[in-house]
């Protein structure tokens, strides 16, 4: 691997407050980041070593990530290759927000091959600082985008917070495809070989547990709705448990 990251004409701008700031409390604050050519190399290897990995202290104390109060990347990528989820994917992501900018946007897409089957994806949100933060308490912002695997089209309308923490998550999603047995395969999940469906959702994720309200659920002939609950934790030796409740005006035990 030539590099973890790699970036050319970086511009760095810090007041003088700050840096005393950061001597007395090891938290930094930065005023302003600029680049114009950032790449990112993230490689795992079957063994589950790793770029992005380096050795810890575990006696240094935790050191927050500064706050950056504007954020400028030109042109961003990034090499996604890893053995273990079968992951072979090309990023670009470029932003420009902060206190400074009038006009807020952030958009990342992605391109590759996930489970040897093609992926393609498209995100953008009004920034990726707020959604960055290490303040559980930020408010969340809005984020919308779309992923395509295989013959499955994901879209999603929503909003997303505290990234770094408990990922929350809540929107809409319009979720199309050939099988549920395809989106099994993009979420690590058993589901069965069905006929083409369409599902219309609201989503909700806060920590680890995943809410889904199906209002709406064309698969092959059969018309449900349904109220569901995902929990993937594995504690004591348990499973990832699903639970929750499937109505229907119109069902085909073929389907």
């Amino acid at each position: 691997v030539p590099h973890l990251v790699d970036a050319e004409n970086i511009s760095i701008k810090l007041r003088y407050k700050d840096l005393w700031h950061f001597k007395q409390t090891s938290s930094l604050r930065i005023r302003e980041i600029k680049v114009e050519e950032i790449d990112a190399q993230l490689i795992r290897h079957a063994d589950g070593t790793a770029t992005w990995q380096f050795p810890k202290d575990d006696n240094a104390p935790d050191s927050p990530l500064p706050v950056i109060e504007t954020l400028i990347v030109k042109n961003g990528s990034s090499r996604i290759d890893d053995v273990i989820s079968q992951a072979r994917l090309q990023a670009k992501f470029k932003t420009e927000e902060g206190s400074s900018q009038e006009e807020l946007r952030s958009e990342v897409s992605i391109n590759g091959q996930f489970q040897d089957k093609p992926l393609k994806a498209f995100l953008e949100t009004p920034g990726f600082l707020p959604i960055a933060t290490q303040d559980a308490d930020a408010p969340p912002i809005k984020s919308k985008g779309w992923l395509e695997y295989a013959k499955l089209r994901v879209d999603f309308n929503g909003q997303i917070s505290d990234l770094f923490g408990r990922q929350d998550i809540f929107g809409n999603a319009v979720v199309t495809g050939p099988s549920l047995s395809v989106l099994g395969d993009l979420t690590g999940s058993v589901f069965p070989t069905t006929d083409s469906f369409r599902i219309s959702a609201a989503l909700s994720k806060h920590a680890d547990i995943w809410d889904v309200n199906v209002d709406s659920a064309k698969i092959g002939k059969s018309s449900l709705s349904a109220t569901l609950q995902y929990d993937p934790r594995r504690q004591s030796g348990q499973v990832p448990l699903l639970s929750g409740k499937i109505d229907g005006s119109r069902f085909f035990l073929a389907d």
